[in-house]
């Protein structure tokens, strides 16, 4: 809910900021990457905690998003390893959720045609969230026809952060084709709704 009611506030408040209201995208890492990849599904998982009329008839989905090594999926036994294992377990509160929350939770259950563009970027060598996890999700964008991309890097692991200068052996490599990617997105309409 505080996910959904952050990007209404900016689409309300996008003139203001000297923003476009239609570009407005979202970036996560990690459990972040769940997080926004749940939000662009445009599934409303909580009510509003804050009542505001103005605000709340605006959409809560990103025009864009970026995953950043996201874990994805609770269903699929071949996308999980310990680490994924203790991510389910963070996410559903319990190793062992019921299928049904499992799906709630799995984001490439949840793409459909007007999914926002997504750019992921994972790590061929992350041992935390196993790469499976960010083609999962490529492949359900590709298969629903959502503009996307996913960029892998052979080497960097997990918890990279932005992968600035030095920071791995492919500094920047990701964020210049995410920002080369954004550049050529089509113009979004107003999100009035």
């Amino acid at each position: 809910a505080d996910a959904a009611r952050a990007v209404r506030i900016v689409r309300a408040r996008a003139r203001e900021l000297g923003i476009t209201p239609s570009g407005i995208g979202c970036m996560g890492f990690s459990a972040g990457g769940h997080l926004v990849s749940l939000l662009a599904s445009g599934r409303e998982l909580a009510p509003p905690s804050v009542v505001d009329t103005t605000v709340d008839a605006l959409s809560f989905v990103p025009d864009f998003v970026a995953l950043s090594y996201p874990f994805i999926s609770l269903v699929d036994d071949a996308l999980q390893t310990g680490g994924t294992k203790r991510c389910i377990k963070i996410f559903a509160g319990r190793s062992d959720p019921p299928d049904e929350l499992r799906q709630l939770l799995s984001s490439q259950l949840h793409v459909h045609a007007k999914h926002p563009p997504t750019f992921i970027w994972h790590c061929e060598d992350d041992r935390i969230v196993p790469v499976a996890q960010a083609r999962a999700m490529a492949e359900a964008l590709a298969a629903a026809h959502v503009p996307s991309e996913l960029y892998i890097l052979p080497s960097g692991g997990h918890a990279i952060g932005l992968a600035l200068e030095g920071e791995c052996e492919h500094s920047n490599d990701w964020l210049a084709r995410f920002f080369d990617w954004i550049r050529a997105l089509p113009p979004q309409a107003d999100h009035a709704s």
